[in-house]
Parts: structure tokens; C-alpha cells; sequence
């Protein structure tokens, strides 16, 4: 079973999505992680208090990630449903899919686990508005919001950027040999852009996005590429497209040690 999950959260603590919709076994080992002026605010959810140095979703990522070095964990953002693109076991997966319930939940995991401490670095959900393959998972591809790791394998990553960190992440793991396996039965539907969370207090902007989508560019030259612009309802974003599979390909590298 994986040790811990955490759900990272800010200015959410009426409004956890992510947390609300998991099922008691899985509540169990699932932390929030806050900043300290919120430690009093959810409750009876556990929680972690970060140090009150870390600032912005991009180091408290990297806080959780080392704090959770020699472990198999998972990291949630607080705004997701999980859903089973296969709900009546077909064989056939496609359409958004109907809410995981606790059996979907229990084999989910369980393979989950499996990946991690056989043959897999670390492992995730496809966003469930993305056309699904016609296979369970697919190797080496793009992960969001939702993600799991054999800490006793990944290394330590810098996390240079503000915002898109979660893509230079993976892209990072990927450059240098650590395979994933990326979930496309299960997926997951987030709600982009809502109150709370990045965009709390301006901390994010279409300006900052577009700064980090280039300077995602500069860190990965051969993989990701701006290909011109897209609307949504903050503005005018930069429109990208990353190679993940080629990431991993050119490294060349295998570098999952079982531990």
C-alpha cells in the first residue's frame, strides 16, 4: 500500500475537493500540507504545517518531495475527482468515465504500489478531458495533478520556476532515465483556475504563466516547444508542446532500481 499521500492546500479549507471525495481507508494516510496561518483551519484532517519559510507551490513541492525521500507516496492537488474511464470492466476506455468508488480505489493502489516497487520511478493520472489510449496506462507520458513515487529511486530535483513546476518536474525525472507509468482507466478532472490555491492574492497571472512557460523552455530547449497561443479565461496563454516520451527516450537510460 503506499505509505502517504499529501494534498498541498492554500485558502481552500471549506472547499477540499481532492480530500471530501476519497474513501475513509485512503483519508487514512492522506495529509494536508499548509502554510502555518491555516494549521487551525481544517478541523479534524491531519495536517503538516510547513516551514513558515516556504513559500509559493513550487517549494512547497520540493518540501514534500524530500520530506518524503525513502517512502512510496503520492501528492494530490486539493481540487481533483477521480474517475474510471472502464466503469463496467469492458476493455473499452473512453468518455469522462463515472466517480472511482472504493473497489476502483483499493485495485488503483494497489497496482500503484505494484509499478513502484517493481519496475516503475514513479507514476500518475491522465486529465480526463484528454483522449484516453485504449490501454489501462501508458509508459513515459505527461502526468498532472496527481502523482506517485518510490522515493527510495527518484532523485533530488532543483525547482527553479514558480509556476508549471509539476511539468518541469516530470520532465526533469524523464531526462534523466526514471520511467513513469501514467494511468489512463483512472484520470482525473481538476477545476483550473478556481479560487484559492495558485491563484490566491494575484500569485498567479497570465504575465507570470506565460514567464514560466518560457523559462520551461529554456530549461528543456529539445522537449518543449511554444507553438502559439491559446484563450482561456485568464487571457492569452502560451500554447506548448512537450515530447514526453522523447524525454525519456534520448536519455537512453534505465535508472529504476528496485529497494
Amino acid at each position: 500500500m503506499i505509505d502517504r499521500i499529501y494534498i498541498p492546500t492554500l485558502g481552500r479549507p471549506n472547499t477540499q475537493i481532492t480530500y471530501d471525495g476519497l474513501p475513509d481507508f485512503v483519508k487514512d494516510i492522506t495529509y494536508l500540507v499548509v502554510q502555518p496561518h491555516e494549521k487551525d483551519l481544517h478541523g479534524d484532517k491531519k495536517v503538516i504545517v510547513l516551514p513558515k519559510s516556504i513559500k509559493g507551490i513550487h517549494k512547497t513541492r520540493e518540501w514534500i518531495y524530500n520530506k518524503a525521500k525513502n517512502t512510496i507516496w503520492g501528492m494530490y492537488d486539493d481540487d481533483l475527482v477521480f474517475l474510471n474511464r472502464d466503469p463496467n470492466n469492458t476493455g473499452t476506455i473512453s468518455g469522462r468515465g463515472t466517480v472511482m468508488n472504493n473497489v476502483d480505489w483499493e485495485y488503483m493502489l494497489e497496482e500503484t504500489y505494484h509499478f513502484l516497487t517493481t519496475n516503475t520511478a514513479f507514476s500518475g493520472h491522465r486529465l480526463s478531458f484528454l483522449h484516453p489510449s485504449d490501454n489501462l496506462y501508458r509508459p513515459n507520458g505527461a502526468v498532472h495533478c496527481a502523482f506517485y513515487f518510490n522515493g527510495h529511486v527518484v532523485p533530488k530535483l532543483t525547482w527553479p520556476i514558480p509556476l508549471a513546476e509539476d511539468l518541469h518536474m516530470v520532465l526533469s525525472l524523464l531526462e534523466q532515465g526514471y520511467n513513469n507509468r501514467v494511468w489512463h482507466r483512472y484520470a482525473v478532472d481538476n477545476k483550473e483556475y478556481s479560487e484559492g490555491g495558485c491563484n490566491t492574492k494575484g500569485l498567479r497571472t497570465i504575465n507570470k504563466i506565460n514567464k514560466a512557460h518560457r523559462q520551461l523552455v529554456e530549461l528543456h530547449p529539445e522537449f518543449v516547444k511554444i507553438v502559439g497561443k491559446k484563450k482561456n479565461k485568464m487571457g492569452e496563454m502560451d500554447k506548448l508542446r512537450i515530447s514526453w516520451r522523447k524525454a525519456y527516450d534520448k536519455s537512453g537510460l534505465t535508472r529504476f532500481i528496485k529497494k
